[in-house]
């Protein structure tokens, strides 16, 4: 049996949950031709977006602990958004669209005129204003074929060599992260697709590094920093967030990583993330100051507070003659 594609294998073994059916690794390694591994990592693709859903009944067996699991998924804001940019891929003939069965994309795309949901902010339209690049993306991609390309940010054009690994949706844009070769290692690069022209096949395959791949799906956002061992290296932050707000938090994960670790007595809770360095945060931190509170690492709580001051400064001319010191940790 062919390879099928990761996306409509992972919708399928969703809907086998779905049903309350029993899966065996061994079994859907057979019925889809990949290796138990590549299965170990859709269940972990699929606890990123539900959590922790799965009872292990021993012998590679799992079930669902959970209900109306497909269901939910079709009802959120986040899978209608997959709809759409299935519905475009579909009229781009991209791989995301041909790789699955139409008894399946029946199943994400029933309704969609019928959605309750408008997004103002789409920029999964950029598929098909810029279809031609995707398609060569998803070809050098499949294929471990190096690429080249011209790089426009800011005014400034740059061109890149690199070995591309995966077409990634974060920050509300499309992202292609990969591999360049410099001296003595090769380096993570992420670039985003709409800034990039003239993308062509260098002549050159290359070998995927499955550690680079677990840390793509494990990074948070674009900002994240890549080295061989990066889970021995991963950071731990806990930040404070008051009882007014914390609501937001416990409704919605702003990072696969977040998990709500302390509910205070005052009703605030510690919310703890996994991150490669400080800069996959601090744009979380930024959105709810000064109603966050950096509890670790000290150095953190230095740098956000150097930003209060200097927004400070920036906004009315001159330092805050008092500003509110943390909490120290204990």
């Amino acid at each position: 049996m062919s390879k099928d594609s990761s996306v409509k294998r992972v919708i399928e073994i969703i809907y086998d949950l779905q049903k309350g059916s029993v899966l065996n690794l061994a079994n859907l390694a057979d019925k889809y031709s990949v290796s138990e591994r590549t299965l170990r990592r859709d269940l972990e693709v699929i606890k990123e977006i539900f959590g922790d859903i799965f009872v292990h009944l021993g012998g590679g067996n799992y079930q669902s602990s959970q209900k109306a699991i497909f269901e939910n998924m079709l009802n959120s804001s986040e899978f209608f958004m997959l709809k759409e940019i299935i519905k475009l891929s579909h009229k781009s003939s991209l791989e995301i669209s041909k790789n699955l069965s139409k008894s399946m994309q029946d199943k994400i795309l029933k309704n969609l005129d019928e959605s309750p949901y408008i997004f103002k902010h789409k920029p999964y339209e950029e598929i098909f204003a810029r279809r031609e690049v995707f398609k060569i993306l998803e070809r050098a991609i499949a294929y471990k074929k190096e690429i080249s390309f011209k790089y426009t940010n800011a005014g400034k054009i740059s061109h890149f060599t690199i070995q591309p690994y995966k077409i990634m949706f974060m920050e509300q844009n499309f992202y292609l992260a990969g591999l360049q070769k410099r001296p003595h290692k090769h380096a993570h690069v992420i670039f985003r697709i709409a800034m990039m022209s003239e993308v062509k096949f260098s002549g050159r395959e290359f070998k995927r590094d499955q550690n680079y791949l677990d840390f793509l799906h494990f990074i948070n956002s674009p900002w994240a920093s890549y080295s061989p061992n990066f889970r021995a290296n991963l950071i731990k932050v806990i930040l404070q967030i008051p009882q007014e707000h914390a609501k937001y938090f416990r409704l919605k994960k702003f990072y696969p990583t977040q998990e709500i670790i302390c509910e205070n007595d005052d009703g605030s809770i510690n919310v703890e993330f996994s991150v490669t360095n400080f800069a996959e945060i601090l744009n979380i931190i930024k959105q709810w100051l000064p109603r966050i509170k950096v509890l670790t690492p000290r150095k953190l709580e230095g740098i956000v507070k150097g930003i209060a001051r200097d927004f400070y400064a920036n906004t009315h001319g001159n330092l805050p003659p008092n500003l509110p010191p943390q909490k120290p940790n204990s």
